[in-house]
């Protein structure tokens, strides 16, 4: 089942956010439906904010991307998380659920 995940922004400005996420299944070669899921957020202790929902997509390649609208970047300052979760479901029973907690960091800070 799903053990983990790997998540990489492959882009990032102040308007969008490109997310590739690497689910980490136990037995890749038993015969599962596909890896869903979403990412949530931002979420942040010291700061009120509204959280959006960004549905990831299938690659083909066994990796699921999304794009991050307005994402919030952690800084020294501010820390800003977002929630990733990720399920297989199998004749609309979930068989696996993953869920964790990510900062993104814009590029070059």
């Amino acid at each position: 089942m799903i053990e983990g995940a790997s998540v990489k922004c492959t882009s990032a400005d102040v308007a969008l956010a490109v997310l590739v996420v690497t689910p980490i299944v136990a037995d890749e070669s038993a015969a599962l439906p596909p890896v869903t899921g979403a990412v949530r957020g931002p979420y942040s202790n010291a700061s009120r904010t509204l959280p959006a929902e960004f549905k990831l997509r299938p690659s083909g390649d066994g990796t699921l991307t999304t794009k991050v609208v307005d994402p919030c970047y952690s800084t020294s300052e501010l820390k800003m998380e977002y929630e990733l979760e990720l399920q297989i479901v199998q004749n609309d029973n979930r068989v696996s659920k993953y869920n964790t907690r990510f900062e993104l960091a814009q590029k070059g800070t």
